[in-house]
């Protein structure tokens, strides 16, 4: 019997709540690349939410301004002390998941200092992992969580 309960419970679903953030610069022409992955439902009842209307878990209807105003208002990242402006520039399907695209000036790279409270609101187990690249080649990656909700890039 014991075994069927240790079995019941390592077969019972899990809901997972991580996002990740990918951050590239490229110095050429001194910006930065900032893409967001988060689960489709997970984002869906976060912009119901911020936005005060009901979105399916499709997000049919969204409208760019809607999830640029609501990433905006959870990430914030600075370079050399001055907030980053985000520019949306679009959105991508992956399998259960939502790429978010967006773009900033970034003249200077460091310090850069990442406050990334996407979800927070409505998970308090919400992980996201954070990929720092320059000209795509991997820098620095770190965990930020709701206990530690923003870290700099060394």
């Amino acid at each position: 019997m014991r075994e069927l309960l240790a079995l019941a419970l390592l077969l019972a679903p899990h809901p997972l709540h991580l996002g990740v953030l990918e951050l590239n610069w490229r110095p050429a022409d001194r910006r930065l690349e900032v893409m967001v992955r988060l689960f489709r439902d997970d984002l869906a009842a976060a912009l119901s939410r911020y936005h005060g209307r009901r979105i399916g878990d499709d997000l049919a209807g969204v409208q760019p301004a809607e999830l640029a105003a609501y990433v905006e208002s959870r990430l914030r990242i600075e370079a050399a002390g001055q907030r980053l402006r985000l520019v949306y520039v679009g959105r991508e399907a992956a399998d259960d998941a939502e790429w978010l695209y967006f773009e900033a000036d970034c003249p200077r790279p460091r310090p850069l200092y990442v406050d990334n409270r996407l979800l927070f609101e409505l998970f308090d187990d919400q992980d996201h992992f954070v990929h720092y690249s320059e000209n795509g080649q991997r820098q620095q990656s770190f965990r930020l969580h709701r206990r530690q909700p923003a870290a700099a890039v060394e």
